[in-house]
């Protein structure tokens, strides 16, 4: 099984017919994997190189100097997020009791998140000299990117032109730039660089970097992992849960995951960043099933939801992991010292 490489060049330049064919393509990778990898996108490979470049040296400065920029109650994403605080997929897991909690370990990574500049949350370090141009100038440009790929996700599902457009025009979109440091340390059994997860919002645009590094699985239908294959200057997409439920589950959220890096003779690992564009629609818009995905022998599965409630519910476990396993850890201190007193 591979995964499709489309060419987004005959959808953004070509004729109707150009448009439909490649609409037709789009529409079977959706269903099948709910991943594909877009080429000839119009993204100049200079923009993405430079933001790697000082979200290294972002994420390389000493700790301190990150905890200045730290996302804060209320901010969502903006800011930095601290290593190994959280874990993903949290809501797939069996969890019944803090006992469960405590043998879960957190993701290997740190992150810096930025939302809508026009939300006035985001929070900007003093260093890296140019890191706050140079994240919105990529951010406006992962915009355009995403506002063409819903040009075409519209084709795909035929559904009328500009369908989508009063459910993004206020967009709640996020920028990630997930830092996965070399590993000094063996892992703990079962820890990942990324937990098996699916995303929330409507899609996801991810970037690697241009030495890629590997890691990145999703899981297929079969319930194997593959490995996600790396493309020069290509983008990776995939499909999120409010876009799944959106279709009526006829598009597919698909579980992916991080692996930990191969080590060297020397034991040594190589850190990886990836560049994640979570969009996420209108916090106010109204998930329900679309006309062109359901009708009398097809009915909605899913109940009408307003999309910020829906994400937020659904996130809730896995922003809360660090506070949650801290408090169990207290009350198992607390029950091993009654017991030994």
């Amino acid at each position: 099984m591979t995964l499709p490489v489309i060419d987004l060049g005959p959808f953004l330049y070509g004729s109707a017919d150009d448009k439909r064919k490649l609409a037709a393509q789009v529409n079977t990778a959706c269903r099948d994997t709910g991943f594909l990898i877009i080429v000839n996108h119009g993204v100049d490979p200079a923009l993405p190189d430079r933001l790697f470049e000082l979200a290294y040296q972002f994420f390389n400065q000493p700790f301190e100097e990150k905890l200045k920029v730290e996302k804060f109650e209320g901010s969502g994403p903006a800011g930095y997020h601290m290593f190994a605080t959280q874990s993903n997929g949290l809501a797939y897991r069996n969890i019944q009791s803090k006992a469960d909690l405590l043998k879960i370990s957190p993701d290997l990574r740190e992150s810096f998140g930025l939302s809508p500049e026009r939300n006035g949350l985001n929070q900007w370090p003093a260093y890296p000299p140019g890191f706050r141009d140079v994240c919105l100038e990529y951010y406006a440009r992962m915009e355009t990117l995403a506002f063409s790929m819903i040009d075409l996700f519209t084709m795909a599902l035929g559904l009328p032109e500009h369908f989508f457009d009063k459910f993004i025009d206020k967009h709640d979109s996020t920028v990630l730039m997930h830092h996965y440091p070399a590993q000094k340390e063996a892992p703990a059994d079962g820890q990942l660089r990324s937990s098996p997860h699916t995303d929330l919002g409507m899609f996801t645009l991810l970037r690697h970097e241009r030495e890629h590094k590997g890691g990145l699985q999703l899981k297929t239908k079969a319930g194997e992992w593959m490995d996600v294959p790396q493309v020069e200057n290509a983008f990776v997409v995939n499909i999120a849960d409010s876009m799944q439920q959106w279709t009526n589950d006829l598009w597919k959220s698909t579980f992916h995951r991080v692996l930990n890096p191969p080590r060297a003779a020397d034991g040594s690992t190589k850190p990886r960043i990836g560049l994640p564009f979570f969009f996420n629609v209108n916090q106010d818009a109204l998930l329900e099933c679309l006309p062109s995905c359901c009708g009398p022998d097809n009915p909605p599965k899913y109940a009408p939801v307003i999309a910020g409630d829906y994400r937020r519910a659904r996130s809730k476990k896995t922003h809360e992991f660090l506070k949650m396993k801290k408090e169990a850890e207290a009350e198992a201190a607390a029950a091993a010292a009654n017991v030994s007193a």
